[in-house]
This record gives structure tokens, sequence and C-alpha cells, in this order.
């Protein structure tokens, strides 16, 4: 039996136990294991001006033949809707959810686009809904070229296959005036989900990645692990090759560019935490492999006291802390403490590489046990959250009362079309996966902002609070400069505004400008 065949019997046979999938909730997923394999997509949120095909390849050992296979995925599409993007690539791990929770009963699978926005996670707002109808139609016109890189399970050899993934879309309107929405899988693929060539799929920690990176390496590592628990891959062929990352640069750059998506994949858990010199291993002059070793299972601890505060844990965990370890300081330490100098690290990373320890979790531990001293610019958020809480802050929690406001204030600038709020929440949200900030902290700090205009030289952001406002331009306005840059815009000052500073309803210019440093 092929070695595609041996890694994944078992999977066959956990998912044929488990029955079919009634939900499309929690960590109930599918993967097919064909479209894990390549991330199927530019991984970006924007297609690079001047690409009209993505072209990806590796070569791997078949055990079978006993020969080397080279492989090579080819997408192509017309220029509208144009070449799939990261976010087509979450839609499109949707669509299997969808034909998933109907038990991969038929080809034609009805669906609604709350159903998929549910599923991956996603806002529930008017950009969500159009960015998932735009990304069905993409999937249907894109043409996909699987050149000795498609696995037929049922004659069990590689097969060059050329497709859309999916055939055709379809709107039913009824007497009564309802809709109903279905699309139909290409019979590839579909021969693929009836041979059983899918695996079981962790949805809620596809949710907690931010990076495209991560995203989609997360889904092939989930699949080679399942062989065995350690993975090494050429480093060119894996970066520049597979996943069509940029070569300029070399393996420096290309080395620099998996930093954070690997430290996303180490901080829930999923691999283990390494030093690069475990990480990167040296073949020759220019060739480097690169090493995963999937993270071992502990037991979850019991009567800690890190069941009194799981938020500790988590903590502990994203800075690469095993759940064991971090079980054992929450039985020696106070709480307070604990959150003081977790803090400390999530301030020391944030202030680039400088600062940054090079083993977050090792300096963590040693801080702990050895009680190492704040740096001296160093202000607890927790701390100063407590000092300045207010009414405000406490009626702001409410975010329907904030999107509102939101909408309000972009209206005032002359921004509130839905095109314009679609491209603008866009733009942010490759801006936020861009940020060098710990994922704890952007949680905490940035998700809670939103973007509000751009143009004119200025870039707004609104906060929820003055309090907020505050710390995130104190602490982040560099930062979030930089990582807009990064999305194509040259504007040369960010402006933070919040509810509580509109007294004055008239006045367009509310909020206060942070410049950016060139």
């Amino acid at each position: 039996m092929e070695q595609e065949e041996l890694a994944f019997e078992e999977s066959r046979k956990s998912l044929k136990k488990e029955g079919a999938v009634s939900a499309v909730s929690g960590a109930s997923g599918r993967d097919e294991l064909n479209l894990s394999e390549f991330p199927l997509c530019v991984l970006s949120d924007h297609v690079p001006e001047g690409l009209d095909a993505i072209v990806l390849e590796d070569r791997v050992w078949d055990k079978g033949t006993k020969q080397w296979v080279d492989r090579k995925l080819t997408i192509t599409g017309p220029k509208n809707p144009g070449l799939p993007t990261f976010k087509d690539s979450e839609v499109l791990t949707g669509l299997i959810q969808c034909s998933a929770a109907a038990k991969f009963a038929d080809r034609r699978v009805p669906y609604s686009v709350s159903q998929i926005i549910e599923i991956l996670g996603w806002r529930d707002e008017g950009w969500s809904y159009n960015r998932i109808r735009d990304a069905i139609k993409r999937w249907a016109s894109v043409t996909l070229e699987f050149q000795n890189a498609w696995w037929d399970k049922d004659q069990g050899a590689w097969m060059t296959e050329r497709f859309h993934i999916i055939d055709n879309l379809t709107t039913v309107e009824r007497d009564d005036g309802t809709k109903e929405n279905a699309f139909v899988w290409n019979e590839v693929v579909w021969k693929s989900f009836q041979a059983g060539y899918v695996k079981p799929l962790d949805l809620s920690i596809l949710r907690q990645l931010r990076s495209p990176i991560a995203y989609s390496l997360y889904r092939l590592l989930d699949k080679h692990f399942h062989h065995s628990s350690r993975r090494r891959f050429d480093l060119a062929m894996l970066g520049h090759q597979k996943f069509g990352l940029s070569r300029a640069g070399g393996i420096g750059k290309l080395k620099q560019t998996l930093e954070r998506p690997i430290s996303e994949l180490e901080g829930i858990g999923f691999i283990k935490a390494v030093e690069k010199s475990e990480r990167y291993r040296k073949r020759g002059p220019g060739s480097w492999d690169i090493v995963f070793e999937k993270a071992a299972a502990e037991k979850e601890p019991s009567n800690s006291k890190l069941n009194e505060f799981p938020e500790i844990q988590s903590r502990m965990e994203q800075l690469g802390l095993t759940p064991e370890k971090a079980a054992q300081l929450a039985s020696e330490f106070p709480h307070e403490f604990l959150v003081h100098k977790i803090e400390v690290v999530e301030h020391l990373l944030s202030q680039g590489k400088e600062k940054a320890p090079a083993n977050p979790a090792g300096f963590l531990v040693a801080s702990i046990r050895e009680d190492y001293k704040a740096p001296a610019d160093f202000v607890s958020p927790s701390e100063l959250a407590k000092g300045r809480a207010d009414a405000t802050d406490a009626r702001m929690k409410n975010l329907e009362v904030f999107e509102a406001w939101c909408q309000t204030r972009r209206s005032e600038l002359g921004q509130s079309g839905d095109a314009e709020v679609a491209r603008l929440l866009e733009y942010w949200d490759a801006a936020k996966r861009s940020l060098a900030i710990p994922a704890a902290t952007a949680r905490a700090w940035i998700d809670p902002l939103r973007p509000i205009a751009c143009g004119d030289g200025m870039f707004e952001i609104a906060a929820p609070s003055g309090f907020i406002a505050d710390y995130v331009e104190n602490a982040f306005a560099p930062k979030l400069a930089e990582a807009w840059r990064k999305t194509g815009h040259p504007e040369s000052q960010i402006r933070f505004s919040h509810p509580e500073n509109r007294s004055d309803k008239k006045a367009k210019a509310a909020g206060r400008a942070s410049p950016i440093s060139a």
C-alpha cells in the first residue's frame, strides 16, 4: 500500500467509528487530504499586481514505486473575479464542513452564508456576507491543475487532474419567497470524499490562527503528523516552492517570514517549541532543512490553581509552556504574581527583537522562579486598567452600541458605503495579522479596535473607550503604523477616536493624531 494510503488508514477507521458529522461547530471538522497539501491560494489578502497564475511544486518519495514523484499545482482564473486569496481558502474550508454536515451524501450541497460565517467564526456583518459570496463564485471559476499531485484513493496512484473545485452554483426561489442556495462539487473532488480520503480537522484551532501561513502550515502538518510525530522538510522547497513565498532575500528572509507563523503554532501547543538551532538544520552550503515535532499530549492537570484561573493557563501556553508546566507553576505561585510576570514577557516581546527573549517560555519560567525585576519602562496593563476603568468603559462593552457609533462616524467622514467599508475591513485584517505582538496582547488591545476611514494623509482608528484609545496610542502606535504601511497605504498620521470625545457631534476631526515616523 502506498505511503499516503498507510498514513491515513487510521484516520479513515476513526471517521467510520465516529459516524457522520451532525454539526459543524467546535472541533468536529473534516479536511480533504489533497486540498490540505498545498495552500491553494496566495498567502495574503491581496493578489500581487500582474500575477495571473499561482504555481506550487514539491517532491515526495513514493514508497510503493520506490521513486521520487515531482508534484505540481497550477492555479489560474479569469481576471475577474481573479485568483484566490487567503480568505477564499478559509471559505473553501467552510464549504467542506457544509458537505460534511450533510454526511457527504450528495455532490449538490445546500448552504447558507450565515452557516459558513458560524463555521469560520467571522463577524456577522455585511462585509462577511459579501466576501463569502465572492469566494464561492471565485471557486466556481478558478482552474486547478494537479500534475502528478492528486492522489486517487480508489486507484492507489498519483493522477494528473484539471478541474474547477465547484462545478456550478444554483439558487432556487420558492413560491413563498424563500431562497435556497446550493453548490455542486466537481466530480474529482466528490469521488475523493466518497472514497473517504478525508481526516478530522480541529476548527477551533483554525479559528485561533491569525497568519495565513500558520493556517496552511497547520493543515499540512496535521495531515503529516498522522504518519509521524516528527517531520522534516527542505526549507526552500517548503517555503518558496510549496507555499509560494517570496524568494527575495533568500533563506535568511524566509526564516524571518516563518518566525511568526511558527510562533503561533508553538503558542497553541500544536508543535514543540524549540530553539532555532533545532528548528533549522544545515545540510550544506545554502541548503537547509526545517524540522517540526508534534507537541506531546499532556494529561489535564487536576487539583491545581490552574483550574481556578483558566486564563493564566492559556496565556502561559501561548508563550510556549506545556500545560503540565503551567499547572506546576500555578500550584506554586500566587495568581497576581503570575499575571505580572506574564505581562512583563508580553511587554518585552512587543518591543521588537532587541529586547525580546529568544526563548519566551524559558525566560518566563526563570523570571517566575528567580523573580526578575521588571524593566523600568514597563507598565502593567491589568493594574492600569483597574485604575482607569470608569462608567464609560462599562457602557461600551455593548458591542452593538460601539459598532453603531463607528458606522455613524464613517458617515460623517463620507466613507460609509458598503464597498468602501468592505475594503477598509479587509485591509485592517491584513494589517492586524502583520503586527509583531503576542496573540494574547492583540486580543486584549487590538481586536476591540475598528477602522473608520483612510485618506488625505490620515488613517482613523476607533476604540470602545478613551482608556483603550490612550493605551493603544502610547503602546502600539508605531507598530500599527508600520503594519498599515504594509497594506500599501502611505498615510502620514494615525488618528485615534472614541465615543467619549464626541460631545461636539459636528466636529469632523474628533480624535487625536499620532505622528508616524518614517
